[in-house]
């Protein structure tokens, strides 16, 4: 995959900047003075990417590039415990646009809408538009077809023209491209088709520059919406990225940055393999994929990443050239994590630490911590509230997260006690040093100490000398998140 010849032409940084273009000083010199006469509060840049795990540069990856994720991790606080409060798309979307758990959402797949449930609630684009701010919307915010118009001043598409995907050339392609089929739990889906367990696992290179793809127009159209943004509002630009979400198609140049000699793959113990392929039968190692696959899956995902990456450099880039960085908090959080390979396991939904737990990367005017990491608790449910706090809003009714803002000023300060994760069958309560599973009827108890298994190999569960912490953990579970507040 590496050393491939012949690069794209794409956009350089200077050219991505000439959209901005035109811009009047009135809007390259951002008012001081907001609706009101008050104060103007910060504009807010919400970054949401699809499938983002914790391989990032600045978690602790090096060997991923990511040098403008790092940068805006450089600028602002890095969460590195944040955990998705379902690891699944539409359930977690619908718990940070809410500000509500699942429980109250009642969502827990991709097909329940939460207006459903909720037929009133403030959603957090809402919020800010009530308060006064230019809201604007371009790439997936919500999940796919139960996108929503409400709060939105603007909503952009961003296709890819025609006559641009009719220059692209596919370089090399590969992977494990059947996707397996799922039981067929209620049947087909509507069509006849037979229902599916994810996405393929496939990865495609491509000859052609960012644009030819839909994250690099999306970059396109927030640039515009920079632009046209007006003089004496606030905004509140939301852009949401689709990539490294499955398949894992880039321009050659991104596969280019990595070699398969040097892809780091999951640590797995030995025994935990063979106790798995002994006594679940039906789950395949891997997906039943060979040795030589996985290392180029993991490749293709982290060169999606590095894609993504650029995409963020054009925003830091325009919020920079336009002058209005240091009035902007810009966060960015991937949906929740990914797994590849750990556990023998590839995607989403299990409640293991590589799919519950995601990256929260937080810069905001005038707080004092930059460069930091935070290892505190924190929870997806948390930003509606945090950027609330952050924009000097009023508190909205009815979120059942804490605004982490406290912690961009001391990442070291005591915290909330747990987080809290849950898919359909599962619910799942982490601590700083361990957590805990069960399955919703209280059975199948999992117990993992992170001091010594953080890789969640070893389930204490079973042990009688750990039964007191399993009770004390599932305690904590049933007492819930009010309980654990800090």
């Amino acid at each position: 995959m590496s050393g491939l010849p012949g690069r794209p032409q794409v956009l350089s940084r200077r050219e991505m900047l000439q959209l901005l273009a035109g811009v009047g000083i009135s809007a390259v010199l951002p008012a001081r003075v907001g609706l009101g006469g008050a104060a103007r509060r910060p504009n807010v840049l919400f970054i949401a990417v699809d499938d983002l795990n914790t391989r990032i540069g600045c978690f602790g990856f090096p060997e991923v590039k990511t040098p403008h994720l790092d940068r805006l991790a450089a600028r602002g606080v890095r969460f590195e415990r944040a955990y998705c409060q379902v690891p699944l798309c539409n359930p977690c979307r619908s718990s940070v646009l809410t500000g509500r758990r699942p429980a109250t959402t009642r969502v827990l797949d991709n097909s329940a809408r939460f207006r459903e449930v909720l037929p009133e609630v403030v959603t957090l684009p809402q919020h800010f538009q009530n308060q006064g701010y230019w809201t604007a919307r371009v790439g997936k915010i919500y999940h796919g077809g139960l996108a929503e118009q409400a709060g939105w001043d603007v909503v952009r598409r961003a296709p890819v023209p025609a006559e641009l995907r009719r220059q692209v050339q596919v370089v090399a392609e590969g992977g494990n491209l059947e996707a397996p089929r799922a039981r067929q739990r209620g049947g087909a889906q509507p069509g006849g088709k037979p229902r599916r367990r994810g996405s393929p696992l496939a990865w495609r290179v491509i000859d052609g520059p960012d644009e030819a793809l839909p994250d690099g127009q999306i970059t396109r159209r927030a640039l515009e919406l920079l632009r046209e943004r007006p003089a004496d509002r606030p905004f509140f630009l939301a852009v949401g990225y689709h990539k490294p979400h499955l398949p894992w198609v880039a321009p050659r140049k991104y596969f280019d940055l990595y070699s398969l000699d040097a892809i780091q793959l999951p640590r797995v113990p030995l025994r935990y393999r063979e106790w798995t392929e002994a006594n679940r039968p039906r789950r395949r190692w891997n997906e039943g994929m060979s040795e030589e696959e996985v290392p180029r899956l993991i490749l293709a995902y982290q060169a999606c990443t590095s894609f993504l990456d650029a995409q963020v450099e054009g925003l830091l880039d325009a919020l920079d050239e336009a002058g209005v960085a240091d009035d902007t908090v810009v966060i960015l959080w991937g949906d929740h994590g990914f797994l590849l390979g750990e556990h023998g396991l590839w995607r989403k939904v299990h409640l293991y630490e590589p799919s519950a737990r995601g990256p929260i990367i937080c810069a905001a005017p005038g707080r004092r911590a930059r460069g930091a990491p935070c290892r505190r608790l924190v929870e997806f449910v948390d930003i509606y509230p945090t950027l609330a706090d952050l924009c000097r809003l009023p508190a909205p009714e009815g979120v059942e997260g804490t605004s982490f803002a406290p912690l961009m000023d001391d990442p070291h300060r005591a915290w909330k006690e747990a987080a809290f994760t849950e898919n359909s069958r599962q619910q799942s309560v982490r601590t700083e040093r361990r957590r805990y599973i069960q399955g919703r009827d209280g059975s199948q108890a999992e117990l993992y100490d992170h001091q010594s298994d953080p890789g969640e190999y070893v389930n204490l569960a079973d042990s009688p000398d750990h039964w007191p912490v399993v009770a004390e953990m599932k305690a904590l579970l049933e007492a819930g998140w009010q309980a654990a507040a800090p």
